[in-house]
């Protein structure tokens, strides 16, 4: 018998129990299989269940769980190694974090930061996009422009939107190619 949904969770509907994943296909624990159109939030773009990756996760974590990220591990030289071939020549340095929302908030402070050291401390804003989505921090809240925002719209950072490329309805009334891109500028 299912367990109760507890209150927190509880919006319109009660959630789906999704009991395992194999691939692309969710099953619920009332036995129906669902496509994950979405890959989890496009966190599991490589389909779930996958036995290799499990695998290679259990090595790793029956002798290392955490280190910070000012050391370093086998494992995680081994994918630095791997994304400095996978990337353009001169990017050999990366930032690792817990997920796609702690990344944006990395990049947005870098960003910043990196102004900041240049002596132009006044270069303080990000530029978004309307309809957009970065994440659910404040600062990737206050860089996107999705509809969650709307419970937080009175703490965003007031950081300027600009409307979304869109070939198809063009919101300058310009056909490609003889727009010359003008959305990208």
């Amino acid at each position: 018998m299912p367990q109760p949904v507890p209150m927190f969770m509880r919006g319109p509907h009660d959630p789906i129990r999704i009991e395992r994943a194999e691939g692309p296909w969710l099953y619920t624990s009332d036995g129906h299989k669902i496509l994950d159109a979405g890959g989890g939030a496009v966190v599991v773009n490589i389909g779930q269940g996958r036995r290799e990756i499990a695998e290679a996760a259990a090595r790793t974590i029956s002798k290392l769980d955490y280190i910070v990220p000012v050391w370093t591990s086998a494992e995680r030289e081994r994918l630095v190694e791997r994304l400095t071939r996978w990337t353009p020549a001169g990017l050999s340095r990366f930032f690792f974090t817990s997920g796609g929302s702690e990344a944006v908030e990395a990049a947005l402070k870098f960003a910043i930061l990196y102004h900041k050291a240049r002596g132009k401390q006044s270069k303080s804003k990000i530029i978004g996009r309307r309809f957009s989505y970065h994440g659910n921090t404040i600062a990737a809240l206050s860089a996107g422009g999705s509809g969650r925002r709307a419970d937080y719209e009175h703490i965003l950072l007031d950081w300027p939107k600009i409307d979304p490329t869109y070939c198809y309805r063009c919101p300058w009334g310009k056909t490609y190619p003889s727009c010359d891109l003008d959305c990208a500028t």
